[in-house]
């Protein structure tokens, strides 16, 4: 059965079910998308206090290296009157830092 619904300021046709197996998988599915949420939280206080511990430099510790690289910022294409012969570093957005935590492999002597 479908049924009339307003999304977005939109109306759209929603196809109602009854079903406890999708019932079920959709639960879970929004359970994980939750705890996703959540952890993503926790990811992100954690790394501020690894960065902190690190005092803003690559470190590494046991088998661990936590390290930090700059990337230049991404290109603002609204601003570009056309492509053609354009220079696009000349509206290149800020660069930015992006930290990542890789496990060391191991070196056999």
């Amino acid at each position: 059965m479908f049924q009339r619904a307003y999304f977005m300021g939109r109306i759209q046709m929603i196809y109602k079910l009854q079903d406890a197996t999708w019932e079920a998988v959709a639960k879970d599915l929004y359970n994980l998308q939750v705890q996703i949420k959540i952890l993503e939280a926790e990811q992100a206080r954690t790394k501020l206090a690894l960065i902190s511990l690190s005092a803003g430099q690559s470190s590494e510790a046991g088998a661990l290296r936590f390290t930090c690289t700059e990337r230049n910022g991404s290109v603002d294409y609204g601003r570009i009157p056309e492509l053609l012969n354009v220079d696009l570093e000349a509206f290149r957005k800020p660069a930015v830092e992006v930290w990542s935590l890789k496990k060391i492999e191991e070196v056999i002597l």
